[in-house]
């Protein structure tokens, strides 16, 4: 009989041992935690909606990053000081949903955007500029311009004795009813580096770029697609001096709409 106990006492004993390590190598391995998918990291103060990018620009805050994804304008905005817009981490959209104009730069002000998209901007309360109109020292990089629309003239930028300077940039399905499917400058100089304008339409001449009495320096841009009624489907120089390097590619449309000599160029 004491030898029954003595045994199963054994047992016991073992299997307490046994249980023991296996709870130790658990917790040992619970100490490590499940492994979780990286979080992209939120830029410190991000704008993340319309409001937030009221305030941070009535602040005059001089750096304004934007959170990555879309953001709804319900009314344009007057940039009149010195304002740096980025995007950390990519997909920065502002969508003006065709109803307004983003921004009016004032000759003041010293703006630059980087890695931004602007979309479906609408100048109609103004005839000039459909996602932009500037007066003062504007700055674009890395940034698209996409189904943007100006009433008359420049439909994605209308840049009226301000300087402007683009690059790296891409200009997609902008249009005007008159001048400058994409952009329209007049009285001011205009650089536009590395950047490609495809489809963008003028109802009269410069389906992409129209200049006026300024120089303008086009480097190394893609033209592909772009159409005006009356002529220039690519750039139109009028009473200015467009200046072009042997790195930019044009293409005239097989509709005939361009009808002018040179055919994507006229300066």
């Amino acid at each position: 009989m004491n030898l029954h106990m003595n045994l199963f006492a054994l047992f016991l004993l073992v299997a307490s041992a046994s249980a023991s390590k296996v709870g130790l190598r658990s917790l040992k391995s619970n100490k490590q935690g499940p492994k979780t998918a990286k979080s992209t990291k939120v830029p410190k103060g991000a704008v993340k909606d319309f409001r937030g990018l009221q305030r941070a620009i009535n602040d005059g805050d001089g750096d304004i990053k934007l959170f990555s994804g879309t953001i709804v304008f319900t009314e344009g905005m007057d940039l009149t000081n010195s304002l740096t817009f980025t995007c950390p981490n990519g997909g920065c959209i502002l969508d003006a949903k065709s109803n307004i104009r983003f921004f009016n730069i004032t000759k003041e002000a010293t703006i630059s955007f980087d890695g931004i998209t602007f979309q479906n901007g609408f100048g109609k309360s103004s005839t000039l500029g459909g996602a932009i109109y500037n007066a003062g020292a504007l700055s674009i990089t890395g940034s698209k311009f996409i189904g943007n629309k100006g009433v008359e003239s420049g439909g994605a930028i209308f840049n009226q004795l301000g300087s402007l300077s683009i690059t790296r940039s891409e200009f997609q399905e902008n249009t005007s009813a008159a001048y400058g499917g994409a952009i329209f400058s007049i009285n001011g100089p205009m650089n536009i580096t590395e950047s490609k304008f495809t489809d963008n339409t003028s109802g009269a001449v410069g389906g992409a770029i129209w200049n006026l009495q300024e120089k303008a320096v086009i480097t190394g841009c893609e033209f592909q697609g772009n159409t005006a009624k009356s002529g220039a489907a690519d750039i139109y120089g009028a009473d200015g001096e467009v200046e072009c390097d042997d790195n930019n590619t044009f293409s005239t449309p097989e509709d005939g709409s361009d009808v002018t000599e040179p055919a994507d160029i006229f300066a």
